[in-house]
């Protein structure tokens, strides 16, 4: 791992560290003190995509806070019912089930028969995981350590839109939390982070 990625990571850690802090909610300290255990800080966003590297989830996660926040404050987000706490709570945690679950990680070293790890698609999905949405695990993972509000809630479950089977449940019952997070994300992954436009893991 190159210097600057170290201090990349750091610097990411830092800033998530310092917003998670600014939520007062019951149990906040013990869960920002389990990151680090819960593999936050060292999961990559995806197998080979967006940010497919060791600290990618958690610079994707930041990321998607700053582009939630910018737009939110351009469409004067406490008008729609939106908190600051809320964009912080869902833009850093929505992809928490990319984090371990149960103590398994979600994404895994791909390693070729050579023994070594595939620059093409360095991670793959871990089969050791039950085969459960990672909007999902999150939920599950989070609701052990803090409480989150429903809009939270539903915006997490629903950030990948219509590129997920779920999709129709919240079709025509969006919320303006779920679209802030959803487009954000999308934006981010596409566009920001992405090698190409075929990422599909949200």
């Amino acid at each position: 791992m190159s210097v600057e990625l170290i201090i990349k990571q750091e610097e990411v850690k830092e800033e998530v560290v310092r917003l998670l802090s600014s939520v007062k909610r019951k149990g906040m300290k013990h869960f920002i003190d389990s990151l680090d255990e819960l593999g936050y800080f060292s999961a990559p966003a995806s197998s080979q995509h967006h940010l497919s590297y060791d600290g990618g989830l958690a610079e994707h996660s930041l990321n998607v806070y700053n582009h939630m926040i910018s737009i939110a404050e351009a469409l004067d987000y406490e008008s729609l019912g939106i908190t600051k706490d809320s964009i912080i709570m869902s833009g850093l945690l929505h992809d928490f089930g990319k984090a371990k679950f149960n103590g398994k990680e979600e994404y895994i070293d791909n390693i070729l028969k050579s023994g070594k790890r595939s620059d093409a698609k360095p991670y793959m999905k871990n089969k050791e995981r039950p085969p459960i949405a990672h909007e999902v695990t999150g939920l599950l993972s989070l609701a052990k350590y803090i409480d989150i509000t429903d809009e939270e809630a539903t915006a997490m479950l629903y950030h990948n839109g219509a590129y997920t089977p779920i999709w129709r449940e919240v079709q025509n019952k969006e919320q303006p939390l779920q679209l802030l997070l959803h487009y954000a994300d999308l934006w981010v992954s596409r566009f920001v982070e992405s090698k190409g436009f075929e990422e599909s893991e949200g």
